[in-house]
């Protein structure tokens, strides 16, 4: 580094004034640290990468509600059960048994707001008898012939049910979800 001072001249009439010292300096290099000169720039750290990293933490938060609510809405379940229809008086449980007014009867499932969500029809021919009620206390005889029935791809996006035999969901039986998929819809027709 190297300091000089250059030599004024006053003017004729003019007032002394001090000399002003001008510094100039010399260097080879530009001192450490000087962006672009060899030393790395210094990181700048921005309050905007936070509020990415959020938005995107909700983001992900949205979109995996967004599916699950999808999953639910169109997942399907197999709802297996039976039906207890009574008239039988003559026959030992266990037995087979049938009843003409069973042929063709449909099974309906309905959901929490009523709408339709299943049918099927049941065969009315290969039902099972059973002592359902205990009405004859003379013998063991069945009262009533349990036919069984599966209904597939039912909408499982209600948490409460109705199945009814025949169309009517006023005259069924209310079921959990839970129940329907675990233990299944048991339900009697025709006893009083």
């Amino acid at each position: 580094m190297t300091q000089t001072q250059p030599e004024r001249h006053l003017a004729a009439g003019a007032p002394w004034a001090p000399p002003q010292p001008e510094v100039h300096w010399v260097a080879t290099q530009p001192p450490a640290g000087w962006p672009g000169y060899g030393a790395p720039a210094p990181q700048r750290h921005s309050g905007m990468r936070w509020g990415w990293i959020v938005l995107g933490v909700v983001a992900a938060i949205v979109a995996v509600a967004i599916i699950g609510t999808v999953a639910q809405k169109t997942a399907k379940m197999t709802i297996n059960g039976s039906v207890v229809a009574s008239g039988y008086g003559t026959l030992t449980p266990g037995t087979g048994c049938s009843m003409t007014s069973m042929e063709g009867k449909s099974i309906s499932v309905f959901g929490s707001r009523g709408d339709l969500v299943g049918t099927t029809m049941l065969n009315g021919t290969d039902g099972v008898a059973v002592n359902q009620w205990n009405t004859y206390g003379y013998g063991n005889y069945a009262d009533g012939c349990r036919f069984t029935f599966t209904l597939a791809d039912v909408s499982a996006a209600d948490d409460y049910y109705t199945v009814a035999v025949g169309n009517d969901a006023s005259k069924g039986v209310g079921f959990s979800k839970e129940q329907l998929q675990t233990s299944g819809a048991q339900i009697t027709y025709g006893h009083s």
